[in-house]
């Protein structure tokens, strides 16, 4: 995603402790990954059949047609992030995913232009199924295409976890693992009870999922996000590395 941390290559191998984690977690999201090598034994296993149905998942709705808005402070590169749930899809792996339009901005010209390809799975779950994503310089030209992946291609592992159908604290798992692509997003539950004040709506929102999002790519930074019922991801912060904060500041339905 436009929001995550890929700048850098890397290898690295996921440790049996992470694995042991990540595979009792999944347990409740109705999915276990397969008992192959360690590497690899963190993540998530495909079945197209999971697809056949989808469960909406309240702390990230994809409903098409909805478009969030986002100020972004403290950060040099962006000022605005505007996510659109489109119309569109793309069939990737047999399954028609979701097309969901991030588009970063600094003082009204784009920044970076990215596709990103989801879809809930039939136990709530929310799958990532790759990116197309575009650095853009003050002309508009593409500078880089780092991070762009598909899942199941090129090395790259089937689709992985955006958002939990059941989020238990301490839960660690893989967004993305596409190594040769230099995209290998993980995320941590760190809270299911979070409350914050954000632009979008007038009272504080109660009961919302926090987790802490970094990569083995860059050890130097990590990301916090809140995701409240209804309404999706409403903050993300830079807790470690380069400053950031955005806050969603508007929601709008076509």
């Amino acid at each position: 995603m436009n929001s995550e941390i890929k700048d850098r290559r890397g290898t690295f191998a996921v440790r049996a402790a992470l694995a042991a984690v990540v595979v009792g977690s999944l347990a409740a999201c109705g999915t276990l990954p397969d008992p192959v090598t360690e590497e690899s034994s963190a993540l998530v296993s495909f079945n197209p059949r999971d697809f056949s149905t989808s469960v909406a998942n309240p702390f990230f709705p994809l409903v098409p047609g909805t478009t969030y808005t986002f100020q972004v402070t403290l950060d040099t590169t962006s000022d605005q992030v505007i996510t659109e749930i489109t119309h569109q899809t793309r069939r990737i792996l047999g399954v028609d995913t979701i097309v969901i339009h991030d588009r970063s901005l600094l003082k009204g010209k784009v920044v970076e232009d990215t596709l990103d390809f989801v879809k809930g799975d039939r136990f709530g779950n929310v799958r990532y199924f790759g990116e197309d994503t575009k650095e853009l310089d003050e002309n508009g030209s593409v500078v880089s295409t780092s991070g762009s992946f598909i899942a199941g291609t090129q090395g790259a592992a089937g689709p992985q976890i955006l958002m939990e159908a059941q989020p238990k604290v301490g839960d660690v798992y893989f967004e993305e693992f596409a190594p040769k692509d230099e995209a290998e997003d993980q995320a941590e539950v760190t809270s299911l009870n979070k409350s914050i004040s954000v632009p979008i709506s007038l009272r504080a929102l109660h009961g919302c999922v926090e987790t802490h999002n970094f990569t083995q790519l860059e050890p130097d930074s990590k990301e916090r996000k809140v995701y409240c019922r209804d309404f999706g991801v409403v903050v993300t912060d830079a807790i470690k590395g380069d400053p950031k904060h955005e806050a969603l500041v508007s929601i709008t339905h076509d």
